[in-house]
């Protein structure tokens, strides 16, 4: 009954989005793109995918064994999952996948995710504050500074000798946590190459996308779509 009741809500909010006048609006935008410039697009973004698997594969690459079709899948379905899951759910899916394809603890996958996700922010950061509009230069040179900073430091600081582990349960749990997150930070030989070619295509693609939805300057366009990615870390989609 409920999963009938759940499946009868759903169709009704999708019907109710279908009925929505704005989305002739869309499709025309769409429609105004070629089929050349749209392939070129798909084409882009899937190279996005072969950057963020390769990645992985450079993470792990002891478990991986140069597996990259293994990485590249559990790049898909990760993606997938985030943009179906509400609450960014689906950032689960990465360790339990690691652990299931490449039989990897969900501690080390989890601490490394943490450290992927810590790479996209900064070097999202460093493009917002390079390109958002009306920002002092000032401010805009002290946010790009502050934020090479602390990509620097944070790995240093992970790996720095503790004494964590003799200061209480709490405590000594943090400080195995810290441990883990220190090998996270050390594993990749060129993750913060693989993470830059990342981001600054996958933004350039879309906000060229953009540019051509909207009819407007790639100029006016990627600013947009580095705000709209910045805005991802919030718990909700949208």
């Amino acid at each position: 009954m409920k999963r009938a009741f759940s499946i009868i809500v759903t169709l009704a909010l999708l019907a109710w989005l279908a009925a929505d006048s704005r989305w002739k609006m869309v499709g025309d935008a769409f429609a105004s793109i070629t089929p050349s410039a749209f392939t070129a697009v798909t084409l882009a973004l899937f190279v996005t995918y072969v950057l963020r698997a390769l990645r992985v594969c450079d993470e792990f690459r002891d478990e991986v064994n140069g597996r990259f079709g293994a990485c590249l899948r559990v790049i898909l379905i990760h993606n997938a999952m985030i943009n179906v899951v509400p609450f960014r759910g689906g950032e689960t899916a990465f360790p339990l996948l690691l652990r299931q394809v490449f039989g990897i603890s969900i501690v080390r996958a989890g601490a490394s995710l943490l450290w992927f996700r810590l790479q996209d922010a900064f070097v999202v950061g460093v493009l917002a504050c390079l390109v958002w509009p009306g920002l002092h230069p000032a401010l805009r040179a002290a946010g790009i500074a502050a934020l090479i900073a602390a990509a620097w430091y944070l790995p240093r600081w992970a790996r720095a000798p503790h004494d964590w582990a003799g200061r209480g349960s709490i405590v000594s749990k943090l400080g195995k946590l810290r441990d883990i997150f220190t090998e996270a930070t050390g594993r990749s030989r060129y993750g913060w190459w693989w993470t830059v070619a990342n981001w600054t295509l996958k933004l350039a693609v879309q906000g060229w996308l953009l540019a051509m939805l909207l009819g407007t300057s790639f100029q006016t366009a990627f600013p947009g779509a580095v705000g709209a990615e910045a805005a991802a870390i919030l718990p909700v989609q949208g």
